[in-house]
Formats: C-alpha cells, sequence, structure tokens
C-alpha cells in the first residue's frame, strides 16, 4: 500500500466531522490569544478519565458525550457551517486540515459578509486551539455556481510525478457544476488555478491519486442518465490532460431503458494497491 494510501486512509476519519471530533480542551480557558477567533473555547474534563464523581452519576446512552478509545481535546464552531468531509495533511511543519462544507451558507465573521458555503482550511497543529485560516466560499472563483464544495483532495507537488518540492494543490468539486484547482502552499492565502474541464452537473465524490496524478472525477453528462467518471491527468496540476470517460453499466447512455437495473449510477472511487474500485449506488443496488 503506498505512503499516500496510507496518510489518506488514517487521516480521513480524523477531520470529517470537526465541529464534532474537536470538542472544549480540558482545562484550558480563555487568554487574550483567543480572542477575536471565530471559535470559543470552555473547560470539560477527558472524557476516558477513570474518576467516579457525582457528575456522571445516572449517565445514560445517548444522553451525553461518550466514547472509546478516544479523548476530546478541542472545539471550533466552523462558522456553523454543515461539514461533509475532509482531511489533515503535515504542511510546512504544521498539521493542516482541509474540510468540505454542504450546501448552505453563512456569516464568515473574518470578512463580516453572508457567504455561501465552501471549504475552510483550518490549522490544527495544536489540537486544543484549532486556528481557523480562511473560508473559500463556492463561488469564489466562478460566480454563479451552485453552493457547497463537499469533496476535496489535496497533492504536494513532490508526491506528484516528477514534481517539484516546494507546492500543494488542491481539487474541489464545486456546488455540483465544476472541478477546481487551487494552490494551497501558503494555506492562509489560498490561490485559484484552474477548472478541470468544462462545467458539468453531478459533480460529487472523487479521488486524486498522489502517486499517479491521476484523478477520478465524478459528474454527470448531457443526455445520459447517470453519473459518468472523467478520468483526469493533474501531474501537472496547471496544465489537466483529459484521458477518457468511464460510463459506468449499460443502461446509463443516451436511449437506455430508464427502469433497467443497470441504472446504477457511479458513486465513488477508490485507488488502493495500484487498482481503481469504481462504487456504484447508494440507496440503489450496490455494484462494486
Amino acid at each position: 500500500m503506498s505512503l499516500t494510501t496510507i496518510r489518506r486512509l488514517s487521516l480521513l476519519a480524523g477531520i470529517t466531522c470537526l465541529g464534532v471530533a474537536l470538542a472544549a480542551g480540558a482545562g484550558h480557558k480563555d487568554d487574550d490569544d483567543d480572542r477575536g477567533r471565530p471559535g470559543k473555547w470552555a473547560e470539560s474534563r477527558d472524557l476516558d478519565d477513570d474518576d467516579d464523581d457525582d457528575d456522571d452519576k445516572g449517565r445514560r446512552p445517548g444522553r451525553s458525550a461518550e466514547s472509546k478509545n478516544l479523548r476530546l481535546v478541542g472545539h471550533h464552531d466552523m462558522q456553523a457551517r454543515s461539514i461533509y468531509n475532509g482531511h489533515v495533511r503535515e504542511q510546512g511543519g504544521r498539521f493542516i486540515a482541509y474540510v468540505g462544507y454542504h450546501n448552505g451558507e453563512a456569516l464568515n465573521p473574518m470578512t463580516g459578509v453572508v457567504e455561501p458555503n465552501g471549504n475552510a482550511i483550518v490549522d490544527v497543529t495544536d489540537p486544543r486551539r484549532p486556528r481557523y485560516l480562511v473560508h473559500i466560499p463556492s463561488d469564489a472563483a466562478n460566480p454563479g455556481v451552485g453552493r457547497g464544495a463537499r469533496s476535496l483532495q489535496t497533492c504536494a507537488s513532490e508526491e506528484l510525478p516528477g514534481g517539484v518540492p516546494g507546492r500543494v494543490f488542491m481539487h474541489r468539486e464545486v456546488g455540483n457544476d465544476v472541478h477546481e484547482i487551487w494552490d494551497v502552499t501558503v494555506p492562509e492565502s489560498p490561490v485559484f488555478l484552474n477548472n478541470v474541464g468544462p462545467f458539468v452537473n453531478g459533480t460529487h465524490k472523487n479521488w486524486w491519486e498522489c502517486s499517479t496524478g491521476i484523478a477520478y472525477l465524478t459528474n454527470g453528462r448531457p443526455g445520459w442518465n447517470t453519473r459518468v467518471m472523467s478520468i483526469w491527468d493533474l501531474t501537472d496540476p496547471q496544465s489537466p490532460v483529459f484521458i477518457r470517460d468511464y460510463i459506468g453499466l449499460p443502461g446509463g447512455q443516451p436511449g437506455g431503458d430508464p427502469t433497467g437495473r443497470r441504472m446504477t449510477s457511479v458513486h465513488e472511487p477508490l485507488y488502493l494497491d495500484g487498482k481503481v474500485y469504481m462504487a456504484h449506488g447508494t440507496r440503489t443496488d450496490g455494484i462494486l
């Protein structure tokens, strides 16, 4: 299993619900350095503490916070936006969380503007004191696109074939409309580079495999009955190269039987040990 794969599988779970997974640090009080930050800190005790005190008596499942083999240490309100997924990567001596939001909008207290949900970049080097660096609204590069940027991936230039060390790139799908590439080498100041292909529809879960530079991007196609998987070479993120479409199962093509069993749409790709697995279906027939 490649280092990139191990890193992704181990870290994806760490940030899926950042607003829940980083709860208030034990015994850590607000100080002057915290003023003006979106998050607010409060005291809490370790949930795996074996001390049996009066506060713990009578606790019942579902009525209070619980944990097993985990300890909640920090919290951030994430601007009260709904989180879909994300991951953490080590970058320039820091640990940076890249977070995808669901559809919606909220006030960005850092800009004073109500912004459509996009992506958050958060410094979690100190998990007790996560620091919200920037929110990238969904329409930051392409005005008029839908809200939300749920799925995202990052690759460092040295992880890509032939890449020169020193840069970090982020791919994100935006508002069911478009795939974008950003330069996030300086997490506080992300820079838009380009769109990957034309505007589409039905963008959703994707996989950018850093070790090969190949990206597997879900989206719709005019006239097709199901999503397709567009495959791109993003070895050079500034110059995407289209390879081919994976059209899914028989029945999805134009003119296919819209009631047929094989209408199950491709939902998510996964790269593991040199193979790409295409998962089809969510609430319908599951096919791999």
